[in-house]
């Protein structure tokens, strides 16, 4: 199976994990017990050394490495392929909040007169919305402009050194290329 791997030239298509069991299981089945022992250690062995080299090749990745990996995942979800979920980039800014989202947090911690004695949440969520519909659209802007200092925990310096990786995938893959 390496000879096969080593012969292949460089465009040529490896064969498949399935291919490889049928030739890699009589094989196995001919080997005597203490050589099936070694190579059952050996396996456990590289698969308990696995989640710490794992952990140690994502942490080296860039934000931009991790986009065009993301980008790669969701790909392969779609087409059936595989399931894994995205990876996450360390420090990555979060979304600033909505406007609504915003007036709600600020309803409930400055105006109670809105909630009154009501303890159900969700009609609680009820009047918060009724008093949003209420609002001009002037009002609501001004609850839709996020505040800087608020914005991705105090950390804008940060999400303006790397908005590239973080905003577009296309920016994200010229600068991985220029990275390589």
């Amino acid at each position: 199976m390496q000879q096969q791997r080593a012969d292949a030239t460089p465009g040529e298509k490896l064969p498949s994990a399935a291919a490889l069991a049928k030739v890699a299981a009589p094989l196995y089945r001919d080997l005597d017990p203490s050589a099936k022992a070694e190579l059952v250690a050996k396996s456990t062995v590289q698969r308990d050394a696995y989640p710490d080299i794992l952990a140690a090749y994502t942490a080296s990745l860039s934000p931009a490495q991790i986009k065009e990996e993301n980008a790669i995942r969701s790909r392969r979800r779609k087409a059936g392929l595989s399931n894994k979920r995205n990876l996450k980039i360390p420090g990555a800014p979060k979304r600033p909040l909505t406007g609504y989202m915003t007036f709600v947090g600020e309803v409930r911690r400055n105006r109670p007169e809105v909630i009154g004695g009501i303890s159900n949440v969700l009609e609680q969520s009820k009047a918060i919305a009724a008093e949003w519909r209420a609002l001009d659209e002037s009002d609501r802007q001004v609850s839709a402009t996020p505040n800087p200092s608020k914005l991705a925990n105090g950390r804008q310096a940060e999400l303006d050194a790397n908005r590239d990786c973080y905003d577009s995938p296309i920016r994200a893959a010229v600068q991985l290329g220029r990275d390589r």
